[in-house]
């Protein structure tokens, strides 16, 4: 019933539990609306909304006062009809008065001072009391009413004040107060813990404060972990156990169920049908899936939609990036009408069968038309349109989901089967890896049951391709052996070159080269045979930048002029792919503008496309781009963007290399908290993920970091760790590097034994391969420093001139840089004055080339300049060197190797003339040496040559060949020419000086 509020009129009809939480935005609103001179106020919103708590907490505050006389609450619940409405309002304004409709009008309002009348709750009254409101406005237009309801009444003086759910901090607060009002909540450190599962929760609820209120009052005697655990789809947890709570406010089945009252017959065939939607719906899918039951007359689906709308129990809005605006349930009032449509209560003389049978006939109504539409749809995602595409499966994941659910219950299985075809591309595009190995799993699985090998093999390549992303290197490698063994029975050669480009792809990542390239030539013979020229266009990009990780540029050149022969394809995903993958390879040729360039392309592609992954793939390529240009901001602003987009996506492993790179440009830029911690934390996932490439090389970069900082033992521990990883991972060229970090730091410290071991170890290993043939030199080269250092000038210049002739190759490389850099330090060691250390001397070296002065071996170079005068004790320590390289010097000027023309013999300074009269081989050897010498020949003396040479006419294996060649280079070496005779790209040579006299 109503009441008049006594005395100050502006007291809430009912005691509320705690003090009204949030809202503040909507109140100032409100008070603006009705202070603007609004005569008719409908508060609408969903049930459970507030509605009623919000126009009492007005009254409270007193926000209608300002400008009209006190105001009075009726409460309409309870009037079945428009009579009992206006009895309602008879009895409340003119308690007890009888003389009719127009007396009891006219008496309170006609000449009286202007007040609100609130009429709370009448969504079910809205014919009657429209016509009312319209004849009571007539009789007294200086009253002005403010009603609550779930649709608005469609008057022409209606002001209709929208009450949406709350924001989510509001709704987490509200929790809280409620949770633990009058009793202690968690402590501070507790909060923490429960903070996300206190979003989860409310976010459950659809922020909707009767919902919360409602769990709320379990909250004290439960976990919010179990309350979100039981919600399900179940209402009975969802009640007010409190004694002065009624009707529609005591649980959320109530509320629902007095909306669900009101509703014709149509409606709620409707809006129960509309209930096999999850995550929203547009008109055109509720058209195609939503149909009437035969008696219920024809439908105007659109119409019985916007009739919903209105009476709040379905949402409508044109989302951020769907392709068309959706209808969307709440998340319990989808599961409470769903259960009607699924039983058939609710609706008259409905039999069990025919509501079974029209269930699943909705369902399947439901799958035909998104599997149909996301097949079309698919036919976009690496076209021009892939956006139209990306957004339509983002907006209908959920729907997606459902229909992979409800089809394992359907004999078959085509309809699960392409439904993950369309969820895997859902995922690929926007993350959530979890989901998405799991989904793969299932579809692996049903498969498997469905005795299909080309969808098993299709999705063991797209689980492998998820898996090798992840930086699990090993499944990967397994579920694309797998895919292989049944393309192959299957006979389907364009697969099968699919699934060995992407398992060439693997095995780069994981360092194997060799491996990579026998399955890229695999893939590109089959994509030339079937023609598929946007796979061999891919595949000759993928060639080539493992030519450039081996150091074949010129091998590397030729298939980027074989790639530039093919046009486009309209495939923008492998478009986009193909031009980070050129990037690379055009940073290892040092052509930095056309780096950028492509980098930038792809980027473009990549947004054309809508693939977040690829998104971030590509700001990740052109960050690398600007590193490589020493523009550290734009880098480190890129890489957080990419940053951010994988923890979105959920993908740790590409966090964690993220995280990584944007380490070594805060790095670079000498931003060291920020480098320590980016590097830490990316640590801390490949740990986790058991990504021991990454984690190798990480470790190696924050011990360079430690190392700049002179925290010497936690340098040493990351170094040590960085080699075990890398030769667990057998990365010999790897280990190798940190080895020259190691003997760096030996340097510093003054422990020249281990350096001098080191170093040579370093050597050995980078003449391994020739690839590493400048870092090899690089190693020479720091040899040489170790040896200017013992006052050895026979020892360091040999080393730099081998060093030397080792880069001359390579003209503008890193490698040649370090070589220069540490020959400028051997020649301010050996100073007469021990002048030219320090800044001096690093600013020389930037002459160079500043731009690759910014490595983390150069770094270290530069730090040794610095240091080396403070570690041999300033100027005493410098003097003392240079003054035992004077002693040695005029001689060392005059000593010249003397070899005979012949071959015969030589003399070297500080050696036992050798005679090779009676050594024939090493005789014939040596001649040539020298002939080749005089001629100023740049060619290397080949191993095969050098045999044919040395044993005329002699056929033995070719390993047999090498050894004897091997070891007559080593012997000439023993007997003096260590410094003379070295080793290049192909084969050996004199040095090329002019300490080498040939007679």
């Amino acid at each position: 019933m109503g009441e008049e509020i006594q005395a100050d009129n502006t007291r809430a009809p009912r005691a509320w539990a705690g003090e009204f939480i949030g809202r503040v935005a909507e109140l100032e609103a409100f008070h603006q609306l009705s202070a603007s001179g609004a005569s008719l106020i409908t508060v609408c919103g969903a049930p459970g909304a507030g509605k009623t708590r919000f126009v009492c907490e007005i009254l409270s505050r007193g926000l209608l006062r300002e400008h009209h006389s006190a105001p009075v609450f009726i409460d309409l619940s309870d009037a079945a009809s428009g009579a009992d409405a206006l009895d309602l309002v008879a009895r409340t304004l003119a308690a007890g008065s009888s003389g009719g409709r127009s007396a009891a009008l006219e008496h309170p309002l006609v000449g009286a001072t202007a007040r609100y009348i609130i009429l709370d709750t009448v969504e079910h009254l809205i014919e009657p009391l429209s016509a009312l409101l319209i004849e009571w406005r007539a009789i007294a237009p200086q009253v002005g009413f403010v009603l609550t309801s779930r649709e608005p009444l469609h008057l022409a003086a209606e002001r209709i004040f929208q009450l949406d759910p709350l924001t989510p901090a509001d709704a987490a607060d509200l929790l809280i107060a409620r949770a633990y009002q009058g009793v202690d909540g968690p402590g501070e450190s507790e909060f923490g813990d429960i903070t996300a599962k206190i979003r989860e929760l409310v976010a459950r609820l659809d922020y909707l404060p009767l919902a919360i209120e409602l769990a709320a009052e379990h909250a004290r005697t439960l976990p919010i972990s179990e309350i979100i655990e039981r919600l399900g789809d179940s209402f009975d947890l969802l009640r007010s156990r409190r004694r002065d709570v009624k009707g529609r406010h005591k649980s959320l089945r109530a509320a629902l169920q007095w909306s669900w009252d009101t509703l014709g017959a149509i409606e709620k065939q409707v809006l129960a049908q509309s209930s096999v939607f999850c995550g929203g719906f547009t008109l055109k899918a509720a058209m195609r899936v939503i149909e009437a039951r035969a008696g219920a007359g024809q439908l105007d689906v659109a119409q019985v939609l916007d009739r919903l709308v209105d009476k709040s129990l379905l949402r409508v809005a044109s989302e951020p990036g769907a392709p068309a605006a959706r209808y969307r349930h709440f998340h319990f009032s989808r599961a409470y009408f769903r259960a009607f449509w699924t039983t058939g209560q609710g609706f008259e003389g409905a039999a069990s069968e025919p509501i079974t049978e029209a269930r699943d006939a909705l369902h399947r109504r439901h799958a035909s038309f998104f599997l149909k539409e996301g097949e079309a749809h698919l036919g976009l995602a690496k076209t021009c349109a892939a956006m139209t595409c990306g957004a339509w499966l983002n907006a209908e994941a959920e729907n997606l989901r459902v229909l992979f659910e409800r089809a394992s219950r359907w004999p078959g299985h085509a309809e699960r089967l392409q439904a993950a075809r369309l969820l895997d591309e859902h995922h690929r595009c926007s993350g959530a890896v979890e989901l998405h190995e799991e989904l793969l799993d299932d579809a692996v699985d049903i498969a498997i049951a469905a005795g299909d090998a080309s969808w098993q093999a299709e999705f063991l390549r797209r689980r492998g391709r998820l898996r090798g992303q992840r930086g699990q290197f090993s499944k990967a490698k397994v579920d694309y052996e797998q895919a292989l063994a049944l393309g192959d029975a299957g006979e389907d050669a364009e697969f099968i070159a699919w699934t060995r480009f992407e398992s060439g792809e693997l095995a780069r990542q994981r360092g194997d080269i060799d491996r990579a390239l026998a399955e890229f030539g695999r893939a590109e013979d089959l994509a030339a045979s079937t023609e598929q020229w946007g796979l061999l266009r891919s595949v000759l990009a993928h060639q080539a930048s493992c030519d450039v990780d081996r150091g074949d540029f010129a091998r590397a050149r030729q298939r980027i002029n074989r790639l530039h022969a093919i046009s486009e394809t309209d495939d923008l995903r492998a478009e986009a792919d193909l031009y980070r993958r050129l990037a690379y390879v055009h940073y290892y040729l040092g052509e930095f503008v056309e780096q950028q360039q492509l980098n930038e392309h792809a980027l473009e592609l990549a947004r054309r496309l809508g693939d977040r992954r690829q998104l971030a793939a590509c700001a990740q390529g052109l960050a690398d781009s600007y590193f490589a240009d020493s523009n550290f901001d734009k880098a480190i602003a890129l890489y957080r963007d990419a940053l951010e987009i994988h923890r979105e996506l959920g993908d740790e492993h590409l966090e964690g290399i993220l995280l990584g790179n944007l380490g070594g440009a805060y790095h670079r830029r000498e931003d060291f908290d920020a480098a320590q911690e980016a590097y830490r934390r990316s640590l801390r996932i490949h740990r986790g993920s058991r990504a021991t490439p990454y984690l190798a090389v990480t470790t190696s970069a924050l011990g360079v970091l430690e190392h700049e900082q002179s925290r010497v033992a936690q340098a040493r521990a990351h170094y040590a760790q960085a080699c075990e990883l890398f030769e667990l991972l057998d990365q010999a060229s790897d280990v190798a590097s940190v080895l020259l970090y190691r003997g760096w730091l030996s340097l510093e410290v003054g422990s020249q034994a281990s350096a001098e071991g080191y170093f040579e170890r370093a050597q050995e290993l980078f003449g391994r391969h020739e690839a590493d043939v400048g870092w090899q030199a690089v190693a020479g080269a720091s040899l040489a420093v170790l040896r200017a250092m013992q006052a050895k000038p026979q020892a360091y210049t040999g080393l730099l001139e081998r060093a030397h002739l080792r880069v001359r190759a390579f003209p503008d490389s890193l490698e040649r840089s370090l070589v220069n850099g540490l020959t400028l330090l051997v020649r301010a060691l050996v100073a007469q004055d021990g002048a030219g250390f320090g800044e001096d001397l690093c600013a020389a070296w930037a002459q160079d080339n500043s731009l690759r002065l910014r490595s983390l071996h150069a770094r270290l170079i530069q730090r040794l300049m610095r240091r080396l005068p403070e570690v041999l004790g300033a100027e005493s320590g410098l003097q003392e060197i240079s003054s035992a390289h004077a002693t040695v010097a005029p001689a060392l000027a005059e000593a010249v190797a003397t070899i005979h023309a012949d071959g015969s013999g030589f003399e070297v300074p500080g050696f036992e003339p050798a005679d090779l009269r009676r050594r024939r081989s090493l005789r014939l050897i040596l001649a040539e040496l020298a002939r080749r010498h005089q001629r100023d020949d740049t060619e290397g003396f080949g191993v095969f040559d050098a045999f044919d040479v040395g044993w005329p006419g002699e056929a033995v294996e070719p390993e047999v060949a090498a050894g004897r060649v091997y070891w007559a280079i080593r012997t000439l070496r023993g007997l003096g020419l260590e410094d003379y005779l070295v080793t290049v790209d192909d084969g050996y040579m004199l040095a090329s000086s002019s300490r080498i006299l040939i007679k």
